[in-house]
């Protein structure tokens, strides 16, 4: 199964989302699920974020060989499932990829929010932990709902 985390960039949250929800994955021994994250607006081949980079590094989880990626027809293919940061992103990836449609939501729906994650771009370490912090509990659901299903 794979999994598509999308945000604007691809520099911060979404590569944040994926490689902690891999490392969830990989410390339950879920080896047949892979998340991969995009930009709905990313310019390819950037780093991920300086204060990304700190803050995953202090969970232990690295992202620091990240580049940046645009979200590909091949991706939303390739992908079971596919989590938006934001509504704006969300209907952006919906109209450039119609078949998008039946796959695609905002990540916090799985925790039954209609809010989205704040972009932590420019912004210091406090937001940063603050974004990580909102999406930590839909990351562990998923990879909870993954290991409840088999």
């Amino acid at each position: 199964m794979n999994i598509l985390f999308v945000c604007n960039a691809n520099s911060c949250r979404s590569p944040m989302a994926a490689a902690f929800f891999n490392h969830l994955c990989a410390q339950n021994k879920i080896t047949d699920v892979a998340a991969v994250s995009a930009g709905a607006q990313a310019v390819e081949g950037d780093p991920a974020s300086k204060l990304a980079v700190k803050l995953m590094s202090n969970l232990g989880v690295s992202i620091e060989n990240h580049i940046s990626r645009r979200v590909t027809e091949e991706m939303i293919s390739d992908c079971e499932a596919v989590f938006c940061m934001e509504k704006a992103q969300l209907n952006e990836l919906t109209k450039d990829f119609p078949e998008a449609k039946e796959k695609a939501r905002l990540l916090l729906t799985v925790l039954d929010s209609k809010l989205g994650v704040e972009d932590p771009l420019d912004g210091d370490e406090e937001m940063y932990q603050q974004c990580f912090l909102n999406m930590m509990p839909a990351l562990a659901e998923l990879a909870d709902r993954i290991i409840r299903s088999r």
